[in-house]
């Protein structure tokens, strides 16, 4: 159950082979077309222009990028082939949204319908937090701590929710926070995580993220690193109404704290899943982690679907970020797009 937490979330578009009349951009032979559309899911005219970049990789190494597509886009010079992905990026009013797509079974023409929102920066307010986990590992200091957190965003009609550099996100630790450089914390709304900065908050074991909650579900994962010596007691206080918070120590651990009761069928994956449910803004988050945290040498850590999964995983001295199942070049290319087209993502 736990699991499902850590999947990528679903973004706003749809792919249809249905023809589209637009005007050709670009002049070389095409070996595939891409056709697409742009919507406001706000249910207004866009007001302002939408920039979009398109990145090819898997054998191909190649960019192109449009300052416009308001009326809609066609790109005919994309090379196809099952080998080759593509990431397609939109920025409307500082915020970006992507998906991913690629030419397969001979086909040479596809249709994808995007819907962008207007934003606004009045609403933080409305940023509710429907799922938690917190992670419990070893690492070389000691024990890492990973918060992964779902933040949902239903605001009627849907508008992406921005703020002012203060953080549209809050993330309770269980320890004072002073220096933000020994946090990780990341973003994601689909295909790939977005490191960004921890803010401080006027409380010293609160941060903040500054980043876009789009219309539905974020996810948010902050690593922490504190010492362990057989026992840590974790103390926190829930800064959202919690639906339910669970808790993955791995099998040679335990969680001991009032309310929280294993959850059964993961115990093959080598973890132990604990769960809390219905927690209201202001409670107490207290347990206290005991016993090994390392995994036996014959398991693999954490299990498959896991690894695939994960939102975020580093070392809490944070020198980097290591993401499962990404790979590392297609994450540097992505992000060099996001810097290249202004994305606050």
């Amino acid at each position: 159950m736990w699991a499902k937490l850590l999947r990528s979330l679903p973004i706003a578009f749809a792919v249809a082979a249905v023809p589209c009349s637009m005007p050709v951009i670009g002049g070389e032979a095409h070996a595939a077309t891409l056709r697409g559309t742009v919507t406001n899911g706000t249910g207004v005219a866009l007001t302002d222009t939408v920039g979009l970049g398109v990145l090819a990789f898997g054998g191909v190494d190649r960019e192109w990028s449009l300052r416009d597509v308001r009326e809609g886009f066609v790109l005919d010079s994309l090379p196809d082939g099952a080998d080759v992905q593509f990431i397609l990026q939109l920025f409307y009013q500082d915020v970006s949204y992507s998906t991913s797509f690629a030419f397969l079974n001979g086909s040479s023409d596809t249709t994808i319908a995007m819907v962008v929102y207007e934003s606004t920066s009045e609403d933080v307010d409305a940023v509710t937090l429907t799922e938690a986990e917190l992670d419990f590992s070893r690492s070389e200091g000691g024990l890492r701590i990973d918060h992964i957190l779902r933040y949902g965003n239903d605001l009627d009609p849907p508008r992406s929710i921005v703020s002012n550099g203060e953080g549209t996100m809050r993330v309770g630790l269980p320890i004072q926070v002073t220096d933000p450089s020994r946090v990780i914390a990341a973003v994601s709304t689909g295909i790939v995580p977005v490191q960004r900065p921890a803010i401080l908050t006027g409380d010293p074991r609160v941060i903040a993220i500054d980043y876009p909650v789009r219309p539905g579900r974020t996810t948010a994962a902050v690593s922490v690193e504190v010492s362990y010596a057989n026992a840590f007691a974790y103390d926190a206080v829930a800064l959202y109404d919690i639906p339910a918070l669970f808790v993955v120590v791995p099998g040679g651990a335990r969680v001991n704290g009032e309310g929280f009761v294993p959850v059964s069928g993961e115990e093959e994956s080598g973890h132990i899943v604990y769960q809390k449910e219905n927690l209201v803004a202001g409670d107490p988050i207290s347990f206290l982690v005991t016993g090994s945290l390392s995994l036996p040498e014959t398991m693999e850590a954490p299990g498959a679907p896991r690894t695939e999964t994960r939102v975020i995983v580093g070392d809490a001295r944070f020198a980097g970020v290591q993401w499962y199942a990404m790979g590392a070049m297609l994450i540097l290319l992505f992000g060099s797009m996001m810097i290249a087209g202004g994305s606050r993502e």
